[in-house]
């Protein structure tokens, strides 16, 4: 069962500027000489709550580590190369993505964290953040 670790200190692996707004989710760092990729990620809202949906298919709960800090929610892992077992064999085509991987958002400020859920099923990560109520 993929779970959440919550880490109670500032993110500042990277800076601020290395990981992308619930703003503007869209917004991509340059990933030239980057070591991990970025897995493609979707970013939702409704009244209730922010849902992030990440696609790292094909791995166990326990080949990557889901992290929310008090101003960032990272995704990091990695997806092993299943490198063919017989010597004859020759690739056409690889487009899918091996190695390392990490997905960094900075999250709201509005953030219930200790109600947030996570849920991994058929190669989708689900992250359910609910909104903090405000008095």
């Amino acid at each position: 069962m993929a779970r959440i670790r919550q880490v109670r200190i500032r993110y500042s692996r990277y800076g601020e500027a290395a990981m992308e707004t619930f703003a503007d989710p869209w917004l991509r760092l340059p990933s030239v000489g980057r070591p991990e990729f970025r897995p493609p990620c979707d970013v939702l809202e409704t009244a209730a709550e922010w849902v992030v949906k990440a696609e790292i298919a094909g791995l166990d709960d326990d080949a990557f580590e889901v992290l929310l800090y008090e101003d960032g929610l990272v995704v990091e892992g990695r997806r092993p190369w299943g490198a063919p077992a017989a010597a004859d064999v020759r690739v056409h085509a690889a487009e899918i993505r091996h190695g390392a991987f990490r997905l960094a958002l900075r999250l709201p400020d509005a953030v219930d964290r200790d109600g947030a859920s996570v849920s991994y099923e058929r190669g989708m990560l689900v992250l359910r953040l609910p909104k903090a109520r405000i008095a």
